[in-house]
């Protein structure tokens, strides 16, 4: 009687430790299983622009934001004439950042070693003309969303340069 009063009781200290647990570990637990459901690097909403109007799709507002950024870009860089000797098709990378307040800023051009060599001072006059859009406010969009709250994110857009 005893033996099975003891094994009862040592069943019950085992099989009860779960109500023992603090009110913290048990929100950090759902907290942890949370967190591993929760995919950083997506985003539930691009950043857009006024024009941009909510759509079913994802790719379809990624779409109208990429349009409308192009052609933002577009318009102070297409004065830009450069000679070159040889005929160039290349794309260089700009990435630009889009805050939690949907201001853009440039986080880099990547180097590409043709341009570099045909055309050297191109990336210091996009930089340069890039910046000064930022500076007017002219890039300002709405921030990107993940589960309703505004986040940064980076976005890579391609310049092409060809020779005409």
């Amino acid at each position: 009687m005893q033996r099975s009063l003891l094994l009862c009781l040592f069943g019950f200290l085992f099989l009860s430790c779960e109500y023992f647990n603090s009110h913290e570990e048990r929100v950090a637990a759902i907290v942890d299983a949370e967190m591993e459901l929760i995919h950083f690097d997506e985003v539930d909403k691009f950043p857009y622009f006024e024009e941009c109007q909510e759509t079913v799709s994802k790719e379809k507002d990624f779409e109208c934001f990429a349009t409308n950024m192009s052609l933002r870009l577009a318009e102070p860089l297409s004065d830009l004439n450069y000679k070159v000797s040889e005929d160039l098709d290349e794309i260089v990378y700009v990435d630009l950042l889009v805050n939690e307040q949907g201001f853009v800023e440039l986080l880099e051009i990547k180097d590409n070693p043709r341009v570099n060599q045909l055309i050297p001072d191109l990336k210091a006059e996009v930089s340069q003309r890039l910046r000064q859009l930022t500076m007017r406010g002219e890039l300002t969009v709405h921030p990107a969303l993940k589960r309703d709250i505004p986040v940064r994110v980076k976005v890579r857009l391609p310049l092409i340069l060809k020779t005409t």
